[in-house]
């Protein structure tokens, strides 16, 4: 299977043709994903496991994304994405469920917390880092609508902010209250502002 006809078995398709169809409607499946980075070898028998995990939940799949190459050569800062150097793989943990098994989330949540834990002593430590392009709401969020939970909003976020963008959370920081010091643009694991405008100056760069 190549990799284009890949994404088109991921999407539900059944032709790789399908993908050119700009107005094509997809199901109606929702899905919740939680994501890994290791920069260790992962030993072949983990991965069997793994398979087996998989086969226990029809719903449930892995994407496994290769690292190395060009990318060890961009430093970590060089972007807000820092998941370079020494990063062999991307793990994608999976859960798909159709409208009519709505009743089943729980379930699907619970297999999805267990496949990701079996993982673990495999994967980024200290902190367990993530991918902000696909949010994990499990590690927290600020609920912008109610004031007293965005007091400390910054330290708040930390928690994602340095899992998503290692150090470059601190400068995004920075570029968040230069850019959009009330906030306008939101959501629950956004990158935050500062309280007071004027403590972005007491750096001397971005």
């Amino acid at each position: 299977m190549s990799w284009g006809e890949s994404m088109a078995f991921l999407s539900g398709l059944d032709t790789i043709s399908e993908l050119n169809n700009r107005f094509l409607k997809f199901d109606e499946r929702a899905f919740k994903t939680k994501v890994d980075f290791t920069k260790v070898s992962v030993p072949l028998n983990v991965f069997r496991r793994a398979l087996e995990m998989l086969s226990e939940q029809p719903g449930g799949f892995i994407a496994l994304n290769g690292f190395g190459g060009k990318m060890s050569e961009i430093s970590t800062d060089f972007t807000p994405f820092p998941h370079r150097k020494g990063t062999k793989l991307m793990f994608e943990y999976i859960i798909a469920w159709n409208q009519d098994e709505e009743s089943k989330i729980g379930e699907f949540s619970e297999w999805l917390a267990k496949f990701y834990d079996y993982l673990e002593p495999f994967v980024s430590k200290e902190p367990r880092v993530g991918y902000v392009n696909h949010i994990d709401l499990d590690i927290g969020g600020i609920d912008w609508r109610n004031k007293s939970s965005t007091t400390n909003a910054v330290e708040i976020a930390r928690n994602w902010g340095e899992r998503y963008f290692s150090s470059n959370y601190e400068r995004l920081v920075k570029a968040k209250t230069l850019i959009d010091p009330n906030n306008v643009f939101n959501h629950p694991q956004s990158i935050p502002p500062m309280m007071k405008f004027e403590e972005i100056y007491t750096s001397k760069e971005l």
